[in-house]
C-alpha cells in the first residue's frame, strides 16, 4: 500500500511539472505579443510627441472632405495654419503614403502646412467610398485633374491662401504637371520628387543598362531578354513587373526605407492601410481596379505637351532611379 501511494505521490508530482511547463509554454506567445503591442504603441507615441503640434496655432488632423462626389481622406499637419500649404500628390497609381506620412512631413511641419491625400480608388478613400464605386468606376485621369482642382479650391479657401505648392511623387507628377499647365494660377511652386517623363523609355533604358551588366559578368541572359519581349508585346501589370523583376538585380537598393517598420510605428497607419496593401498583393485585381491610370502612367510621355510652365520648377531625381529615369 505504501509503494502504491509514493508512486502515486510521484505521478502527481510530474503531472504538476508537466502542467507547469506546458503553461509556462503557452504563456510565452501571450507575453511576446504583448509586449510587442505596448513596444508598438510605445513607438507610436514617441513618434507623434516627437514632433509635437500645439492644436491652438497649428493642425495635425485626419479628416474626410467631399471632392467630386466621394469622402476622400486627407492628413494635415503644420505648426502654423498662416504658414504657406503644401499640397502632396503620392504616386502609384494606387500608392497613398498617408500612412508614414509623419516621416517625409516632419522636416516640412515647422514652416509649412501639409496635405497628404489618399486620392480617388485607393488607400482609405477606396474603402470609405467602396459600397458605391468598389470597382473604381469613376476612377479615369479627367477626374484625378478635377479632384485635385477641388482639394486644392478647398484648401484655398479653408487656410485663406491665393495659391499652393504641389509636391508630387513618381506617377503624381504626371497629375501635377498636367494640372500645373491648366491652373497655374493656383500654385506657388512644384516640386517633383522621381519626375515622371516616358515609362517605356525609362523601362529601356534600365532593360539596356541591366543587359550591358549582366553580359560583363557573364551572366545568363535568357530570363531578362524573355522578360523584355514579353513587355513588348503584353499589356497588363504582369510583364512590367517581371522585366522590373529582373532589372532590378543589376539596380539593388542602396538604402531601404522599409516602410512596413514604418508603418508599424506610425500614429497615422491603421487598418484600412493594412486592407489597401493586401489588395495590391494580387496584382491581376490591382491592376483592374487601377487600370485606367495604370494606362495613362505606361503610355505617358510628357514631351507630347507643352513644356512651358508658369511656376518656378524643382526637381529631386535619384541617379539611380530606373523607374523614373531622370535622362
Amino acid at each position: 500500500g505504501m509503494v502504491r501511494k509514493e508512486k502515486s505521490g510521484i505521478n502527481k508530482n510530474r503531472w504538476k511539472s508537466a502542467s507547469r511547463v506546458v503553461k509556462i509554454i503557452l504563456l510565452i506567445p501571450v507575453v511576446i505579443v504583448f509586449l510587442m503591442v505596448i513596444i508598438v504603441i510605445a513607438g507610436r507615441i514617441i513618434n507623434r510627441f516627437s514632433h509635437y503640434i500645439d492644436a491652438s496655432k497649428g493642425i495635425d488632423e485626419t479628416t474626410y472632405v467631399d471632392i467630386g462626389g466621394q469622402e476622400q481622406y486627407l492628413v494635415i499637419r503644420g505648426k502654423d495654419i498662416n504658414n504657406p500649404v503644401i499640397l502632396y500628390i503620392h504616386g502609384g497609381p494606387g500608392g497613398p503614403d498617408s500612412a508614414i506620412c509623419n516621416v517625409f512631413t516632419d522636416p516640412l511641419i515647422d514652416d509649412y502646412t501639409v496635405v497628404c491625400w489618399d486620392q480617388r480608388g485607393c488607400g482609405r478613400t477606396y474603402f470609405r467610398n467602396a459600397d458605391k464605386d468598389s470597382d473604381n468606376m469613376t476612377v479615369n485621369f479627367e477626374t484625378a485633374l478635377s479632384d485635385t482642382d477641388e482639394l486644392v479650391d478647398y484648401l484655398l479657401e479653408r487656410f485663406d491662401e491665393d495659391r499652393v505648392i504641389l509636391m508630387c511623387h513618381s506617377y503624381g507628377t504626371v497629375v501635377g504637371t498636367r494640372y500645373i499647365q491648366e491652373h497655374s494660377d493656383k500654385v506657388t511652386a512644384y516640386v517633383g520628387i522621381g519626375q515622371f517623363v516616358n515609362c517605356r523609355e525609362s523601362d529601356t533604358i534600365a532593360y539596356e543598362d541591366a543587359l550591358e551588366q549582366a553580359n560583363a559578368a557573364g551572366d545568363d541572359t535568357t530570363a531578362l531578354v524573355t522578360a523584355r519581349e514579353d513587355y513588348l508585346i503584353g499589356d497588363s501589370l504582369n510583364e512590367y513587373l517581371k522585366l522590373r523583376h529582373e532589372t532590378e538585380k543589376y539596380h539593388p537598393v542602396k538604402i531601404s526605407a522599409k516602410p512596413f517598420m514604418l508603418a508599424v510605428f506610425s500614429p497615422y497607419s491603421g487598418i484600412d492601410d493594412i486592407r489597401w496593401v493586401m489588395k495590391q498583393k494580387d496584382t491581376g485585381k490591382y491592376y483592374e481596379l487601377e487600370k485606367s491610370l495604370m494606362d495613362t502612367a505606361f503610355n505617358c510621355n510628357l514631351y507630347d505637351y507643352d513644356l512651358t510652365y508658369d511656376v518656378p520648377m524643382l526637381f529631386i531625381s535619384g541617379d539611380c532611379d530606373y523607374v523614373c529615369n531622370y535622362s
